[in-house]
């Protein structure tokens, strides 16, 4: 595989705006995870509290890595303000980390490059706040007809009107990723991908390979995730993926489950000989991305070491160790760095600082969680 380099990155994650930021909080083992907020569900989250495990239509964890007090400029894109303000987090993050990584890139202003970069975005098709809002009349219209056919009698629902949004927020699954290259003036190249945790390593890979076929000259790779907090944590307490005290373990035999989280985060790809070529600063190099999946098992968040340490060991279609050099304080070390579908080998530098603790105090950020790996 043709080297790629890594010439940007950016990131939106709990408690960081920039990778700067996100790097201080690792270095200072900060805790980011916070409780579940009324403004955040839309009623007090104890009523649908239960900290029983399995109690139907009732999450039993309230805790999660919430993007909180970011603010977001829509002014410098190609679109009116007025419009994107209208839109869900989701369009923004989405936007934001973008627009930042070709800022760190040195390319935003270079309409002769940007015409030639393409984005590839992970993203996960559940539904969002906005989106959840423009469905209430369905829900109320279905509802009440049911109650009507079961109690034999005429009835009205209180009224759910919901707040004035744009009804671009339904399409939360391509339109991000659709997004971008209109509000930032890039190629056609883009589309949005789910492979779960892996999602951000998928986009790595298909991006590489955008490139090595000279089909796009710079690529942006990311992953971005804000589900609608109530529907994430009544469906991982229907999975019941959460630990039960709420304290995230990774890596630790007593670990009880994950912590889910929102965020999103990208990176900027160029050709390694063409970044050398134009003087471009390097994150990091990548030699190569094995992709896989967990295998054959009875849940899909059990854990299959097994399959994993197959698919790690052995060469093969897109099973391969993933060489890749990072640049950081301290003495240089390797790492095998595994998530749920993916593994790969990352050449770094060691810090005062576990990778179990940042797992632990910067949670779960689910289909963003593997940006947040290749940018720690």
């Amino acid at each position: 595989m043709e080297r790629i380099a890594v010439v940007g990155l950016s990131c939106l994650f709990p408690g960081a705006e920039t990778p700067e930021q996100f790097w201080e909080n690792l270095i200072a083992q900060k805790d980011v995870i916070s409780q579940l907020t009324k403004e955040q569900v839309g009623v007090d989250p104890d009523l649908f509290y239960d900290p029983e495990k399995g109690t139907p239509d009732r999450f039993y964890c309230k805790r999660s890595g919430f993007i909180r007090d970011f603010r977001f400029d829509s002014t410098g894109y190609r679109f009116a303000p007025e419009f994107l303000d209208s839109l869900d987090d989701i369009f923004k993050w989405s936007l934001y980390v973008a627009k930042q990584a070709l800022i760190d890139s040195g390319y935003l202003d270079r309409p002769d490059f940007l015409a030639k970069c393409g984005v590839i975005l992970g993203n996960l098709s559940s539904p969002t706040k906005f989106s959840q809002r423009l469905v209430t009349p369905i829900y109320r219209k279905a509802a009440e007809a049911a109650l009507q056919e079961l109690l034999q009698q005429d009835l009205s629902l209180p009224g759910l009107t919901p707040e004035q949004v744009s009804p671009f927020n339904l399409f939360t699954a391509g339109y991000p990723s659709t997004l971008i290259p209109q509000a930032l003036g890039l190629s056609g190249t883009s589309f949005t991908l789910d492979a779960a945790c892996a999602s951000p390593l998928y986009a790595v890979q298909l991006a590489c390979e955008y490139l090595i076929s000279r089909k796009a000259d710079l690529m942006l790779a990311g992953a971005v995730s804000c589900s609608d907090p109530f529907v994430t944590h009544i469906g991982f307490s229907l999975y019941r993926a959460y630990p039960s005290d709420g304290i995230c373990r990774p890596l630790d035999q007593n670990s009880g489950g994950m912590i889910t989280g929102e965020g999103a985060g990208m990176l900027a790809l160029k050709r390694y000989s063409d970044a050398v070529r134009d003087g471009d600063k390097i994150y990091a190099t990548i030699l190569g991305v094995g992709l896989s999946n967990d295998g054959k098992g009875k849940h899909f968040l059990e854990k299959l070491h097994k399959h994993r340490s197959q698919t790690h060991l052995q060469p093969g279609n897109r099973g391969k160790q993933v060489p890749c050099t990072k640049q950081a304080p301290g003495n240089h070390h390797m790492l095998d760095y595994k998530n749920k579908r993916n593994t790969c080998k990352i050449h770094y530098r060691i810090l005062p600082l576990s990778w179990s603790n940042w797992r632990s105090k910067n949670r779960d950020c689910d289909n963003s969680q593997g940006t947040k790996s290749l940018e720690q």
